[in-house]
Order: C-alpha cells, then sequence, then structure tokens
C-alpha cells in the first residue's frame, strides 16, 4: 500500500515537472528562472505554515487526502487555462506544480513513516522507495509518449486523474495501526537533541538544497540553448524522468537497502554530495548537455533513492516531539530559507550581474565540500543520538546529598527527632557517611540520646570524623544498655583523650567483656610494644572463653577489632580461629578484618568461606586486596577438575578486579572454556577489565571467542525451532533463557571490541526495552559495528520471537534431544524427554537407551525417562508417596508458583534439587510465628492459612508460596501457617534458595518484585479488617 502510493502521487508530479519545463522554457528566457524560483519559494513557505497549522488539528490522512483533491481540482482547471491561451497560466502551472511537488510526497512520506519503527523502515525503504521511482518512471514514459502523439498541455489533464486514484492507497494506510503512539503517550523519554547534531542535520538538508537548486537551474538552462521547441523539450524531458527512473529504480531496489543496512544511514547521506561534486566538476570543464544530464541525473538518482531514504530511517530514530521539532526547523530553514538563498544568489549572479554559467557551478563545489563535511561530523552526534535513546537515568546521589542536607535539613534537625521513624534516621546516616559533613557535630549529639540503639550507634561512628572533642557528650553511652554502642564510646573516648593510658587500664579490668574488647583496640593508640602483647594476650583470654556458638557477641568483637593488629604475627592465630567460627557474622567480620593484612598463609583459610554465598561479596573484595600474589594460588585451584563451580566463578570475579596482566591473560584463557558458567563468567570480567584499562592486543582472541559465541547462537536458534513451538513449555523456556544469555555474551564481547558503554546500553534496550527501545538498540549497532560484524551478528538478533509458527520435523526434535544426551546437558535433555508426544517416546525409545548407554550415567535424564515411561502406560497409577515427584516435575510445579513465576529453568533446577515434597493434615500446624526460618513453602495442593494472633493475614491457595520474608529478612517467623484443608508442599531449604541468588543474581529482582506486590496486597487486606472492625465498634 504504501509503495502503491508513492507511485500514485510522484507519476502526476512528474507529468507536472515535464509539462511545466517545456512551456516554461519555450515561453521565457533563462535570466527569468530565478525569479520563478523565488517567488514559488515564496509561497510555498506560506502554505506550508498553513498546512502545519493543519496538521495540529487534523490527522496527516485527513490533510493529505484533502490535498489530492485540491491538487486534483487546481490542476484541472489549468488545463483549461493553459488550452484557453490564458496569458498567466504557464506562470501559475510553474509554481503549481512545485506547490504539488513539496507538499503532496512529503504528507505521503510522513504518513507511511507513522506505520513504521526502525528496523521496519531500514527493511522496507527499498521496497517502499521505489514506488517513488517506479513513479518517476512512469510519469517520464507518459511525458514522453504524450509529447510524441498529442499535445503537452494533455499531461495536466492525466495528472489530475492520477491524484484522484491516489485516494484509495490513502484511505487503506489510514486503516493501519501508527506505531508512533508510544511516543504520543509519553511513556519514552524525548529525545533531547545537541546543538551539534541539530546543526549537522542542518547543514545536510541547506546545503543539499541549495546544490539541487543550482543543479536544476544549470539542467534546464544548457537544455534551453540545445533543445528547441516545446514538443521536442517535453519529450526530452520525458525521457530523460522515464530512463532516470529505470536507473533510479534499480538503484533502490538493488543497491539502496545494502548501503542503508550495512553502510548505515550517514554513508548514505554522504553519497549525494559526492555525486553532485563530480558533476559540478563536469559543469565546470566542459558546460555540454551530457555534463548537465549527468548532474541532474546524480540529483535525481541519488536524491529520491538513497539520500531521501537515509533521511527517513534518521528521523525515525528520532523519538518523542523532537521528531516533530526537528522536522519543522528543517523544513523552514534547510529546506525552504536555502531555497530562497539559492534564487537571490541565481538572481544577482546571472539575472542581474549577468555572469557565466561556470559561476554557479563553481559555487556548486563549494556547497558540495560543506556538505560533505557535515555528513561526517553527523557520523558521531547521530550514534550519540541513538546512544541518549537506549540510555537509562540514573539518580545524581551527589544532587541528592546536597539537597537533602543543605541548611534547611540542619536547621530542623530538633524537629525531624521528635518526628522522623528509626528507619528513615537510619537511611538519612548512611548517606551522610558517605558525604564529608565535617560540620554536622552539635546537631549529631543530640542523635546519642536516640531512643534506638543502632541510630546511636550511627550518630557515635559519625563523630569520628568531626574536627571538635565531643568527648563529653559520648562519656554518658559508656553504660550505654547496647554493648556495641559501649564499644564504640570507648573507641571514641581514647582517641581523643590526651592521656589515653590511664583510661585504657580502667577498661581493661571492666567485667563486660565487650568493653574490654574496644580497650585492647584502643591500645594501638599508645604506640608502645607492651601494650600492644597486653591487648592480644587479652584477645585470647576473651576468645578461650567464648565458646558458646549460640553466643557469638564476644568472638564478633574480636573479630571486627583483629584489624587494628593486622601488622603482628601473633594476631595470625587469632585469624584463623575466627575464620572458622559457626557464626556466619564472625566470619565475615573476620574476612574484612585479615583482608588488611594481605598474609598468603591466610589464603587457604579464606577460600574455604566459598561454601557460604552470605560471604561472597566479602570474600571477593578480601581476595582480591592481595593482588598478583593471588595468582598462583587461583591457577591451581582453576586448573583442578573436582574444584566446585561456585569457587571457580568467585575466583574469576576476584582476579578481574586485580589491575594487572597476567591475570587479564588467565581471564582471557578461561573465556576459552568449555564451561557455560566459567566462560560466561570469564567474559564478565574481561568487560570489568576492559573497562579499566582497555585490552590493546587481544583483539584477534576476542574475535575468535566472538565467532564461537555467534555460532553457539546460531546452533540455539536451530534448537528453538526443533522444539519450542510453544513458549511456555520447559524446553521452550530453557531454550529461549540460553538465547537470551548467548545473545547478552554477543554484547559483551563486541563491547570489548568497540564502545563498551555503547554496547552496554544498546543491550539494556535490546533485551528490557519496548519494540522501539529495540530497533534503536540494533541501529546503534549498524552504527558502531563495521562491516563485517554487522553481517554477522544483527541478521541473528533481529529476530526475538519465542518460536517458530510451523511445526517442527521429528527428525530434528530426534537429533536435536540425542545431541543434548550426548554432549551430556543433562537439563536441556530433560526438558526435551518431558515435551516428546507418546508416540514419540515410543518409537524412539531404542536410540534413547543406546545413547544414554553409551555415556557416563546422566542420573536427571534417567529419572525423566523413566517417568515418561510411567506415565505412558495406561495402567500406571501416580504414587502418593511424599517424595515421589521427579525433579523435572518439581520444577515445573516451582515454575508456576507466584515468587518463582518469573525465573528460569536453570535457576528453578538448583531449587528443586534440593527440594522435598511433603503432605500436611488439615489442622497441621507447618510453622509457628517466632520460629527460625528453614524452607520456603509451595503450595500443590489443598490451602493453608497465615496467622498473627489474633487476626487471619491470608489464605494460600495452589500455585502460591508461602515463609519467604522470613527466609529473605533472616528474621524469624512472622506468622503462623496452619494446614486448612489436606495440602501438600514442595519445600526449598533456605541454603539452596541463596546458593541460586548468588549464582544468578538477576533472579534476586524478579522474586523481590513479586514479594513486594504480595506484601502490599497482605498490608491492604490487614488495613481493610482494622476498618471493618473499626466500623463494628463504632456501630456497636
Amino acid at each position: 500500500m504504501s509503495t502503491f502510493l508513492l507511485f500514485l502521487v510522484i507519476t502526476p508530479f512528474v507529468v507536472l515537472k515535464s509539462a511545466r519545463d517545456a512551456l516554461v522554457l519555450t515561453q521565457f528566457s533563462g535570466a527569468s528562472l530565478p525569479y520563478f524560483m523565488v517567488v514559488t519559494t515564496l509561497l510555498v513557505a506560506v502554505l506550508t505554515g498553513i498546512q502545519l497549522r493543519l496538521n495540529e488539528r487534523l490527522a496527516v490522512g485527513t490533510v493529505l487526502v484533502g490535498g489530492l483533491l485540491f491538487y486534483a481540482i487546481g490542476t484541472f482547471a489549468l488545463h483549461l487555462a493553459v488550452i484557453s491561451g490564458w496569458s498567466l497560466a504557464v506562470p501559475v502551472l510553474y509554481v503549481w506544480a512545485n506547490l504539488f511537488g513539496a507538499q503532496i510526497p512529503m504528507l505521503a512520506w510522513v504518513m507511511i513513516g507513522r506505520r513504521l519503527n526502525l528496523r521496519q523502515a531500514k527493511r522496507a525503504i527499498g521496497v517502499i522507495g521505489a514506488g517513488a521511482v517506479a513513479g518517476s518512471v512512469g510519469g517520464g514514459v507518459i511525458a514522453e509518449r504524450v509529447a510524441q502523439l498529442g499535445d503537452t498541455p494533455d499531461l495536466l489533464a492525466g495528472a489530475a486523474l492520477f491524484m484522484v486514484a491516489a485516494l484509495v492507497p490513502v484511505t487503506g494506510l489510514a486503516l493501519c495501526r501508527v506505531v508512533e503512539s508510544e511516543d504520543d503517550s509519553g511513556k519514552e523519554t524525548e529525545t533531547q537533541l545537541s546543538r551539534r547534531f541539530i546543526t549537522a542535520v542542518l547543514l545536510v538538508v541547506a546545503a543539499g538544497t541549495i546544490v539541487s537548486t543550482f543543479a536544476e537551474f544549470q539542467f534546464k538552462i544548457i537544455a534551453q540553448r540545445e533543445v528547441s521547441g516545446v514538443r521536442n523539450l517535453t519529450a526530452f524531458f520525458g525521457w530523460f524522468y522515464a530512463y532516470l527512473g529505470v536507473a533510479t529504480l534499480v538503484f533502490q531496489i538493488a543497491i539502496t537497502p545494502l548501503i542503508v543496512r550495512w553502510g548505515g544511514v550517514t554513508a548514505g547521506l554522504a553519497l549525494l554530495p559526492a555525486a553532485l561534486l563530480t558533476g559540478n566538476g563536469l559543469i565546470v570543464g566542459f558546460g555540454t548537455l551530457w555534463s548537465a544530464v549527468i548532474l541532474r541525473g546524480g540529483d535525481q538518482l541519488f536524491r529520491h533513492s538513497i539520500d531521501r531514504s537515509s533521511l527517513e530511517v534518521l528521523y525515525t530514530a528520532i523519538s518523542g516531539k523532537a521528531r516533530v521539532k526537528l522536522k519543522a526547523l528543517l523544513d523552514a530553514f534547510g529546506v525552504r530559507a536555502a531555497e530562497s538563498a539559492a534564487g537571490l544568489i541565481l538572481v544577482l549572479l546571472f539575472s542581474i550581474a549577468g555572469l557565466p554559467l561556470i559561476t554557479v557551478g563553481i559555487l556548486g563545489i563549494v556547497f558540495c565540500v560543506v556538505w560533505l563535511a557535515a555528513a561526517v561530523l553527523l557520523r558521531g552526534e547521530y550514534r550519540q543520538i541513538l546512544t541518549q535513546t537506549v540510555q537509562r537515568n540514573d539518580i545524581d546521589i551527589e544532587d541528592l546529598k546536597k539537597s537533602l542536607f543543605g541548611p534547611d535539613f540542619q536547621r530542623l534537625l530538633p524537629h525531624l527527632l521528635a518526628s522522623v521513624s528509626t528507619r528513615t534516621w537510619l537511611h538519612l546516616l548512611d548517606l551522610l557517611d558517605t558525604g564529608d559533613q565535617k560540620q554536622i557535630g552539635p546537631k549529631l549529639t543530640l542523635l546519642l540520646g536516640h531512643s534506638d540503639a543502632q541510630v546511636r550507634r550511627k550518630a557515635l561512628h559519625l563523630l569520628f570524623i568531626q574536627p571538635r572533642d565531643y568527648s563529653t557528650d559520648v562519656e554518658k553511652l559508656i553504660g550505654d544498655v547496647d554493648r556495641t554502642v559501649r564499644t564504640e564510646a570507648i573507641r571514641y573516648i581514647c582517641s581523643r583523650s590526651p592521656q589515653p593510658m590511664g583510661r585504657l587500664f580502667t577498661f581493661l579490668q571492666d567485667p563486660d567483656p565487650s568493653v574490654q574488647v574496644a580497650a585492647c583496640s584502643c591500645s594501638l593508640l599508645t604506640e608502645r610494644e607492651e601494650s600492644r602483647e597486653l591487648a592480644l594476650r587479652k584477645l585470647e583470654e576473651l576468645l578461650a572463653g567464648a565458646h558458646n556458638p549460640d553466643q557469638p557477641d564476644v568472638r564478633l568483637d574480636v573479630a571486627r577489632v583483629l584489624e587494628d593488629f593486622a601488622g603482628f604475627d601473633a594476631s595470625l592465630k587469632l585469624a584463623r580461629r575466627l575464620l572458622e567460627d559457626p557464626a556466619i557474622e564472625v566470619r565475615r567480620a573476620a574476612i574484612k578484618s585479615v583482608s588488611k593484612s594481605r598474609l598468603e598463609s591466610l589464603v587457604p583459610v579464606l577460600f574455604t568461606s566459598f561454601k557460604e554465598p552470605r560471604l561472597w561479596a566479602d570474600l571477593r573484595t578480601a581476595l582480591a586486596e592481595y593482588g598478583p600474589a593471588l595468582l598462583p594460588h587461583v591457577r591451581r585451584l582453576l586448573a583442578l577438575s573436582d574444584t566446585p563451580l561456585e569457587l571457580k566463578k568467585l575466583l574469576l570475579q576476584v582476579i578481574s578486579d586485580i589491575n594487572d596482566e597476567k591475570c587479564l591473560e588467565l581471564l582471557m584463557k578461561q573465556a576459552e572454556s568449555q564451561n557455560l558458567s566459567v566462560r560466561f563468567q570469564a567474559i564478565k570480567g574481561l568487560n570489568r577489565f576492559n573497562r579499566r584499562q582497555g585490552l590493546n592486543g587481544f583483539r584477534p582472541r576476542i574475535q575468535y571467542l566472538l565467532e564461537k559465541e555467534i555460532r553457539e547462537l546460531q546452533e540455539n536458534e536451530h534448537q528453538i525451532g526443533a522444539f519450542s513451538t510453544k513458549p511456555d513449555t520447559l524446553i521452550g523456556n530453557l531454550l529461549t533463557q540460553r538465547r537470551r544469555w548467548a545473545q547478552e555474551r554477543v554484547f559483551r564481547l563486541l563491547g570489548l571490541m568497540y564502545d563498551q558503554n555503547a554496547l552496554q546500553k544498546a543491550y539494556f534496550a535490546f533485551s528490557n526495552g519496548s519494540d522501539r527501545l529495540f530497533d534503536t538498540a540494533l541501529e546503534l549497532l549498524d552504527s558502531v559495528l563495521d562491516l563485517e560484524h554487522k553481517r554477522s551478528v544483527i541478521p541473528l538478533l533481529e529476530s526475538r520471537a519465542d518460536g517458530f509458527d510451523t511445526e517442527p520435523s521429528p527428525v530434528a526434535r530426534k537429533e536435536t534431544l540425542l545431541q543434548f544426551i550426548k554432549r551430556k546437558d543433562q537439563l536441556a535433555a530433560a526438558a526435551a524427554l518431558a515435551d516428546l508426544r507418546p508416540e514419540e517416546l515410543r518409537r524412539w525409545r531404542p536410540d534413547l537407551e543406546n545413547t544414554l548407554k553409551s555415556g557416563k550415567e546422566q542420573s536427571l535424564v534417567s529419572e525423566t525417562l523413566q517417568w515418561r515411561y510411567r506415565m505412558a502406560q495406561p495402567e500406571a497409577n501416580a504414587s502418593k508417596e511424599p517424595d515421589s515427584l521427579t525433579t523435572i516435575q518439581k520444577l515445573e510445579s516451582l515454575s508456576k508458583v507466584d515468587i518463582f513465576s518469573r525465573l528460569g529453568p536453570h535457576e528453578l533446577l538448583l531449587l528443586a534439587g534440593s527440594s522435598a515434597v511433603q503432605d500436611y493434615a488439615a489442622g497441621e500446624i507447618i510453622y509457628r510465628e517466632g520460629e527460625t526460618a528453614h524452607h520456603i513453602y509451595n503450595l500443590l495442593q489443598g490451602r493453608v492459612e497465615l496467622r498473627r494472633e489474633p487476626d487471619q493475614v491470608e489464605e494460600i491457595n495452589p500455585g502460591g508460596s508461602f515463609g519467604a520474608l522470613a527466609v529473605l529478612s533472616g528474621q524469624p517467623r512472622f506468622f503462623t501457617a496452619q494446614v486448612v484443608e489436606t495440602a501438600r508442599c514442595i519445600k526449598v531449604e533456605r541454603e539452596a534458595f541463596w546458593e541460586m541468588v548468588e549464582d544468578y543474581p538477576s533472579a534476586a529482582r524478579a522474586i523481590f518484585e513479586v514479594l513486594s506486590g504480595q506484601i502490599l496486597t497482605m498490608m491492604g487486606r490487614l488495613s481493610e479488617q482494622k476498618d471493618e472492625e473499626g466500623a463494628k465498634g463504632k456501630r456497636g
């Protein structure tokens, strides 16, 4: 429909131009042409202003319909006027044809552009633009034939008929969906156009308009000089436009899409000025009709194909009202003002001064050079626009702190103490801790009397950086009920006291162990060897007496002050004991303390802490402090086949934090690993390394890695075609998840070879954004990548479909399944087995069993296969035993539970592998309020009630979960869970849950989003219950 519309719009325009030029050039001299051009430009500007006002009030389709009818009636009236011999008919025709060409084709392009997104525009622009080119051919042939067989004025009647016919495709397009609704709805941020970008586009359009006006003038003057007679001129122009149209059609279909797709938009915009630079050179050198034909032919050939297409694609990349504003600016200044300027220049140089035509050619060369320079400038600015379109806006923390902690905050602080909640104060103090707030000591002393111990401790901690001494205010905290507050108070007093020794020995005799530990820490302030030795002996004594695993307070205090003794060998024994402590809080504090000592003898002990996922962040920081000295240990562990995968991933994260060439080489080697998790982690490490110092000299190896990932992505697409006909199946979700990971690895590797910041933003838009952002992300890749990578990467990324519409062949399904088994890809093989139809399972059974026997035992695959065999037997009865579900059944059941519904199969496998099925009778208590949380429960059957005496908080139905909040917060159970109707649950262990979150950090966000929705719903129900009870009380 779009192609047909352009054909029916351009055909009458070419017919009008042929008739216009022939009639004007036979009745008027060449010196009068510049005056015609100036008058036409002024009238076009006036009419364009009227059209813009109409566009604000009416739909584009409505304006286009009205315009076509208006010009059809007017053209037919001009046909009668020319035949009747009206003296002003030909000058009016000249203006009329230009008005039609300036308005109607532009409205048609706007209407088409609003029904295409960026990638659709790039793919379809060749075919759509071919309609305009075909119209040029058709108009030229019609003009040439009519000139031979009839009279030139007859062309006007034919042009009017084509305008009426164009109403048909306009009506059809009006029924199509408008893509620009996202911009109009305000869902996306409006693109902010830089001054350099606007200047570059304006120069491209303005210089192009001036050179094109010069080319048209030169062409007409030379044609008038070389061709005589109205019929001959009409036939010449018709021949010219017809053959030019054929050439343009071939170029538009065969070459334009390739240039726009692989060369990019800015490469397309540079082609026309290069062609016109050559044409003007021929005019200056020869001045013949053929040189004029080449000049005008090059102008029309490239302007109505590659140049117009590239500009339309560039406009499509700009979102929001910025696109409308830019087009209005270009139309007013880039086109209309430039046409007026060109006309005035021609009047001055040719009509008044009488300079030779070669002068116009020289000026054309100058403007072509400016045009080319602007196109080069536009390349970089266009990339910035694309990057901005996909960029996510982040909060400026520094600006936030300045606005929070300004004069008003300090003035209102005493009043805030009485009204702000404890949690809010803790957040405010955390922010203060990250800034340079050294003049708020008097205000902080007010918080030393706060009712919450955490607030008192935070305020005391901030007093350490205040220049003044507040020991008098802190003295009262020595007897604080909270041990950590007492400890901080003692440390502060010792650090500020002019004679700390007396205070120190007093504190060492205190009966409270936490006071003694604080005093040991303060002993370093004396800078005396005997006081340090005394402190270490006291710490060993305190640690020896704190054996109770359930009371880690003293051990935790010792671990926290251990960093003060980092330079002393005597502290090594203490460090070993604390790093192996049963309490996780003690081990975390010990890891932070020993990280500053960097003693290699502690490295093996630190490695043992990897088994606790909650310590990984602290462990990573501590190990990175060792720097290159850690590499021998890392190499040894990575080379061992029995090193746990979690430890290998942690080690790769650690070495990516160390700035050393040997670490980079080791990461590069691990990026070639056959293990997907190791390879993925190594590539992430390379990205972190590249962000800091670049990867010069490693491009060939990165190219090899990229080719490998591209092949894997291609294979993944083949697997999706074989199995993923339904996106909601387990195998469909698994393969889609793997494709997403493969795409991320491709983006990350590209980021090592190109602008990593631009590639990162492109990936966020590609994976998480709307359809418009997806298209803009690919366009950004188009502007960043070189031709080799465009050809190999972009076609793979362009399709985001979750599956294929066609039914996969049984042969492909069978071969893919057997490949999964041969590669020992157990999860994929088990998921594919679960997707098999009964007849496929029966027919392929011998091949499946033979393939399984030929390799090592694959427990998950064997379990799933046996389950499918049982299910295929009509007499088989499902077992009612609590643990009868297979791992795949558990995985599928967990995927339907609300809290885990957004997780992928890989994450769910970690949970399913360590989960258990348990049945509960009606009335049974699953857990009670206040108990320690060990499991998350996912209800398969029955009903469970959550209670917090005396209220019923919520009733859980099949597909719901409960118990997650206590596991996530580490707090005792908030509710009592009691069975209302015989229930079956899948219990997920707390440790397995946290291990999954550490392995797949993105899973945490998905879980917390669902959980926060549940909490808000629960709070709403409680509020409604309270309101109802209050209303009943009032009525009573």
